[in-house]
């Protein structure tokens, strides 16, 4: 069995982090859906260190940007941190950092990509910082916030989440709101996840599927975004 934990010290190296408790890091390398194919000695999953990530990482980033950006208001603050936190950049970080190459999920969830589903990969992240807090408290946790997520560029230019980005983009050319509209909600692992459309004049721009409802909109729109060359077109067009 240790054999599919082999990777982990070495992709941990890379975040910075030196496990003291390794079993700690294993257990937040485990989707849920790996029990379903486990061997019987692993008996529980990552979501409850997900918990204690949320907290942290508010935390962590809150004295960060206050003490980086002393001339900023409230507002301006917030936005920025909720770039930080926001799922689509963790599961970004999660991917360059190598955690796809070390989760343990069933081999249904491989086969439908999980290793690049930015749920899973999100969720992994914050499950391995919860670890890391578990492990060597909460001063430990926060040099990795510091060199890991506050260091990154790709928030620097961009404070607005993707539902705000891509209501301006739209409203830039009309006077029209994208329409988010629930296209199922089902069971998976014992959560609800939503499908979520964004869809202006009845087109569907973009689709999204996270476990509450507010996620599932804001991937709707990051996937609107991403591909806005497709649907480009409806803002020059005429009503």
């Amino acid at each position: 069995m240790s054999d599919i934990f082999a990777k982990i010290p070495e992709t941990l190296l890379w975040l910075g982090i030196v496990p003291q408790d390794i079993s700690l890091y294993q257990t937040a390398c485990i989707h849920r859906s790996f029990l379903n194919e486990s061997p019987k000695d692993i008996i529980t999953h990552n979501e409850r260190l997900e918990f204690l990530w949320d907290a942290a990482l508010e935390l962590a980033m809150t004295d960060l940007i206050y003490t980086s950006y002393s001339e900023k208001e409230e507002g301006w603050m917030t936005d920025l941190r909720s770039g930080y936190v926001r799922w689509t950049h963790l599961a970004a970080i999660a991917l360059d950092y190598g955690l796809a190459d070390i989760i343990l999920m069933s081999q249904w969830e491989k086969n439908a990509g999980g290793a690049q589903n930015q749920n899973i990969l999100a969720d992994t992240f914050e499950a391995v910082l919860g670890a890391l807090y578990v492990d060597q408290g909460f001063s430990a946790v926060f040099e990795v916030v510091k060199n890991v997520v506050f260091a990154s560029e790709r928030v620097k230019t961009e404070t607005k989440d993707p539902k705000s980005r891509l209501q301006e983009t739209v409203q830039q050319h009309m006077n029209i709101t994208p329409l988010y509209i629930v296209l199922s909600e089902k069971w998976e692992d014992h959560k609800k996840v939503f499908t979520i459309s964004a869809s202006i004049w009845g087109v569907t721009i973009g689709t999204g599927m996270w476990t509450n409802k507010k996620l599932a909109q804001e991937s709707a729109a990051n996937d609107a975004l991403a591909q806005q060359d497709k649907w480009e077109y409806l803002l020059h067009a005429e009503k």
